[in-house]
């Protein structure tokens, strides 16, 4: 998604755990010759990390506000790290920033995976945007939850989509 928003001449500013995954990447963009685009390694349990990457981001904004995108993250991480993650997001985004975010779907437990052997937290499309608007200061401005979004192979996973922006 990173080398995606890169080639459409977006600035992108991206973070990962995993240091090999940081550094296959940084082979990728490489190979495809883009100089807009910085990959970190840190947790988003970091405050001050995601506090600092979020500064760097700005300084690279021309209308002075950012996009924020997540796709399928949100569901990797424990609740306490999506807590942590989504009150740094409302603590450090100024009015008019926008989020995106992918995440699969509650009901999407009980499906077979393709890939089996990995943490998921399935989280209900509800519950997130109640976090979001009752508790974070965001308002929602779309959101959908269905299968047909996200295929990958022969699963068709539940997924919840949700944009919103910093009031």
């Amino acid at each position: 998604d990173s080398i995606f928003f890169a080639r459409h001449d977006f600035r992108v500013l991206s973070m990962d755990l995993s240091e090999v995954a940081i550094n296959q990447n940084i082979q990728k963009v490489k190979s495809h010759n883009l100089d807009n685009v910085d990959f970190f390694q840190g947790s988003v349990s970091n405050l001050l990390l995601i506090k600092d990457l979020i500064n760097k981001a700005r300084k690279y904004s021309v209308s002075g506000n950012l996009a924020v995108y997540s796709r399928f993250f949100l569901h990797s991480l424990d609740e306490g790290q999506e807590d942590v993650f989504l009150k740094t997001l409302a603590d450090v985004l100024v009015r008019g920033d926008m989020c995106y975010i992918e995440f699969r779907d509650k009901e999407d437990e009980q499906i077979d995976k393709t890939y089996d052997n990995h943490y998921r937290k399935f989280s209900s499309l509800n519950n997130i945007i109640d976090k979001l608007s009752s508790k974070l200061g965001f308002i929602v401005e779309y959101s959908l939850s269905s299968r047909g979004v996200a295929k990958y192979r022969e699963e068709d996973p539940i997924v919840n989509r949700i944009i919103f922006k910093k009031v």
